[in-house]
């Protein structure tokens, strides 16, 4: 998956190439209070870790023509492995939850205390 990559374009030929090869026919679906908007639809036979990839790589491609950036990466946390995707549209986001942010606040806090 393209939440690794190193640039827009990067992302986008890996969106693509995960389109390609695990493709779910787009269809827009309404649920209960909530706008319309696009999901994959898998055929009745399709394994449902392809169904995942294909809706997964549909709502990356679509944040990613919206934005025009990545909105995803890995937390900037040492120790974490974890990715995000970023819901904010006002700042970018760093780490996959607020507990690793405010570790690495409070660890730089301590360090420049002298701690």
């Amino acid at each position: 998956m393209p939440v690794g990559a190193d640039g827009v374009d990067e992302a986008a030929e890996a969106i693509n190439a995960v389109l390609d090869r695990h493709s779910a026919p787009p269809r827009l679906v309404r649920l209960a209070g909530r706008p319309w908007s696009l999901h994959s639809r898998a055929p009745h036979d399709a394994d449902p870790a392809d169904w995942l990839l294909a809706t997964t790589a549909l709502a990356l491609a679509l944040w990613l023509g919206e934005r025009g950036y990545c909105a995803w990466g890995p937390c900037a946390a040492p120790e974490c492995h974890r990715y995000f995707i970023d819901t904010d549209r006002r700042s970018p986001q760093r780490y996959c939850s607020p507990r690793c942010g405010t570790r690495v606040r409070v660890a730089a806090h301590r360090d420049r205390r002298g701690r």
